[in-house]
């Protein structure tokens, strides 16, 4: 099958898209220094959450949606007083959308300063806060079926590698999507992903600055493979989890198979 992610394009087409890849991390940047998230003078938080959830048309089952919803409450139960949450859409178009999630800060915790009763009360409000924003970013779907995992992979290397994030103690990146990159400038449900094209693909990521620094992040793929219409075929699904444990390892983030799977596992 001919590759549609090797495919030269025009250099105007990589020239625009890249482009446009370098000024959405600039205004990335600025929104969450503009947020607090850039001072130099804080210290790291306990852990940095980042949560990618696909919003495409593809994902846009109630099987999907709660097993997103169902992720992202685990990983509210689960972080430390002090974690700083985020979350933004996946979408055909995510340089436009990826303005559409939210940042939480699960308030921090100290006996000596802080009431348990008076913290247990704040930790809940920021939980249900979070989990509202969530749920409104899940409901805003997208009406295009392709997936830019890419880009959106590329701002949770902004986030973790910012000033405020690059001191946390704990990193986690938690994707959720069924993995198949689909946009003009690579569609997997069209190409056939054998170690070659992978290598290929993750080179050419590498080579225009589009491959994100992930060194100590601890990363979860919920719903890799999820194919509630059934039209995917098998040999397709580990040909996709293969290539995202590549790319993955290519970033230097911590990743191991047991994490990449329909439901979000061993999250701690």
């Amino acid at each position: 099958m001919k590759s549609t992610c090797l495919t030269r394009r025009s250099p105007d087409f990589a020239r625009s898209w890249f482009g446009l890849l370098a000024f959405a991390a600039t205004l990335s940047a600025a929104v969450l220094l503009s947020a607090g998230c850039g001072s130099k003078q804080a210290p790291g938080p306990p852990e940095a959450v980042a949560v990618l959830a696909d919003t495409s048309a593809s994902a846009g089952s109630p099987q999907v949606v709660g097993t997103y919803r169902r992720a992202m409450r685990a990983v509210l139960a689960n972080a430390p007083a002090g974690t700083v949450l985020t979350w933004s859409p996946v979408t055909e178009n995510s340089i436009a959308t990826g303005y559409a999630g939210g940042t939480v800060d699960l308030p921090a915790y100290d006996p000596l300063v802080v009431n348990q009763d008076e913290y247990a009360t704040e930790r809940r409000r920021a939980a249900e806060q979070a989990l509202a924003g969530f749920r409104k970013t899940l409901g805003a779907r997208d009406r295009g079926d392709g997936t830019d995992l890419f880009y959106s992979l590329a701002q949770a290397g902004t986030f973790f590698n910012g000033d405020r994030c690059r001191g946390a103690n704990d990193k986690s990146l938690i994707v959720e999507s069924d993995g198949l990159q689909q946009t003009g400038f690579c569609d997997f449900t069209a190409v056939d992903l054998t170690d070659t094209e992978d290598a290929a693909i993750i080179r050419r990521l590498r080579l225009q600055g589009a491959l994100p620094d992930l060194r100590g992040v601890r990363v979860w793929f919920v719903g890799l493979g999820a194919d509630p219409s059934g039209q995917v075929p098998a040999a397709k699904i580990l040909q996709v989890k293969r290539f995202w444990l590549s790319y993955f390892r290519a970033c230097h983030a911590d990743v191991s198979p047991e994490r990449f799977g329909p439901s979000l596992e061993n999250y701690d």
